[in-house]
């Protein structure tokens, strides 16, 4: 095995394995997936039934996918036209801090802005 790379890129010749291997030396495998920070593809008669991967590794792809589904919405409301200018972006988010009483909005604070 390799030093600890942190890819969640799947090494083909490596980390596919059969869910009777798995059954028969799941330690290893274990290991395996800890050291290199890849999934392991688990396989039933040949075909892909399920992935194995860390909670860390996990939670980062889960993370990135998040992230890149908002920019994704941002876009495509920026291309239907739905934005707003940044003042009034900060007296949306004025008005809410005001409804939640974190906010007192006074004259002289508005006329800061």
């Amino acid at each position: 095995m390799n030093a600890k790379k942190e890819s969640n890129v799947i090494d083909i010749s490596e980390d596919i394995e059969s869910l009777t291997s798995f059954k028969r030396d799941s330690d290893r495998l274990m290991k395996q997936m800890k050291s290199t920070g890849r999934p392991v593809v688990l396989t039933v008669n040949g075909k892909a039934q399920a992935v194995l991967m860390n909670p860390k590794a996990y939670q980062q792809m889960a993370d990135r996918l998040s992230t890149l589904e908002s920019i994704a919405r941002g876009l495509a409301q920026a291309k239907r036209g739905e934005f707003m200018t940044v003042d009034e972006c900060f007296d949306q988010l004025e008005a809410e801090d005001v409804a939640a009483g974190l906010l007192i909005k006074t004259k002289k604070a508005r006329k800061a802005r």
